[in-house]
């Protein structure tokens, strides 16, 4: 990982906390989520992730419930970062009311798509249907890729729609992390980086001093 792209995330995200918040079977160690780890580990960027009890059989209310802890946790406002089902979890806990106003925005990658998804998995998420629908009450970013077999484009860009989120087009990039090395996927800590920006403009009505976006 380039060294100024750490200097400049640490720049960009110091005023937040980052809550990882992994899906369905969890995030192994090759997967972005668990490698952003160690970009925010050495950019001294404040973080922390989502441990739920069983990864492979999730558990709708307990998820829920963890998830809240974590974030009720931090003392910084809090950036969400979700994968997939985590996705999911983050719009269950906002139409709950479940989420404080330490909340500030969210990274929703990939979200799963628990009415249309993979026959063969739909019965282990089958607890996080319906899809909500709510508006988010902060800043988000929808990341959909073309050929992901949980998420079609058009139904992300409809979630997108009633999230009252941006929608980004990360291309085929798959489940985009699920069964595929991205590395550290720069893409992703682009639209990571232009969401700090829009927070920032949003809560302040300012950029970071360096006024540039990760390039």
């Amino acid at each position: 990982m380039p060294a100024d792209i750490v200097r400049h995330l640490s720049a960009s995200l110091a005023a937040f906390e980052l809550v990882i918040v992994p899906g369905l079977d969890g995030s192994a160690r090759h997967h972005w989520q668990s490698r952003w780890q160690t970009i925010f580990h050495a950019g001294d960027i404040s973080f922390s992730r989502v441990n739920q009890e069983i990864w492979s059989k999730p558990h709708y209310k307990s998820w829920i419930l963890t998830l809240v802890s974590m974030v009720k946790q931090s003392r910084k406002p809090v950036l969400l970062i979700g994968h997939s089902l985590g996705c999911l979890l983050i719009a269950h806990a906002v139409e709950q009311g479940l989420l404080p106003d330490t909340v500030v925005g969210a990274l929703l990658v990939a979200p799963a798509d628990v009415e249309n998804g993979p026959e063969h998995d739909l019965s282990r998420v089958a607890a996080f249907s319906p899809v909500p629908l709510s508006p988010l009450p902060f800043p988000a970013l929808v990341v959909g890729s073309r050929n992901d077999p949980w998420l079609s484009v058009t139904r992300a860009r409809m979630l997108a729609r009633h999230w009252n989120a941006s929608f980004v087009d990360a291309g085929r990039k798959g489940h985009i992390g699920n069964k595929s090395d991205l590395g550290y996927w720069l893409d992703g800590l682009m639209f990571l980086d232009r969401l700090a920006q829009t927070v920032l403009v949003e809560t302040t009505g300012l950029r970071h001093p360096h006024k540039k976006t990760l390039q």
